[in-house]
């Protein structure tokens, strides 16, 4: 390992229903072979049941495209979030990096010169990194 890291990245992803939801996919997909496969389509419910399990197949795989993807990488540059697209948020816009906590969730927000704040879903344990990196680039104090 280097000692010096130019970049960190977690993910923030709920990976225990990103595997869940990428299981249910593959099993209403083999429901749906096999139904299909075997000839056992034959009335109006089995018609309708068969295209109920592929939105099922195609909802879940979203989901699970979604949780095992979403992650945050920190640079030089800024936060680079991405979940099903990646934003970056560039550290010159970033005035503060501060913890928000609602109903007893704590949630990290970046919060740019505009006001507007921007939260980091699972980040709380990165914290301190996210702090040291925004005053390490822009030099200006940890609010």
């Amino acid at each position: 390992m280097s000692p010096t890291t130019t970049e960190e990245s977690w993910s923030v992803g709920r990976r225990w229903l990103g595997i869940l939801a990428a299981v249910l996919a593959a099993a209403n997909l083999v429901m749906v072979a096999l139904d299909l496969s075997t000839g056992d389509v034959e009335t109006t419910g089995d018609v309708v049941l068969a295209v109920v399990r592929t939105i099922l197949v195609g909802t879940f795989s979203v989901q699970a495209l979604y949780e095992l993807r979403a992650r945050v990488l920190v640079d030089d540059v800024g936060v680079h979030h991405r979940e099903m697209r990646q934003r970056t948020y560039r550290w010159e816009e970033i005035g503060e990096v501060r913890l928000y906590s609602r109903w007893g969730e704590n949630v990290v927000e970046l919060v740019r010169h505009d006001g507007e704040s921007v939260r980091l879903p699972r980040s709380t344990e990165h914290l301190d990194v996210l702090r040291r990196r925004h005053v390490a680039v822009t030099g200006r104090p940890a609010s």
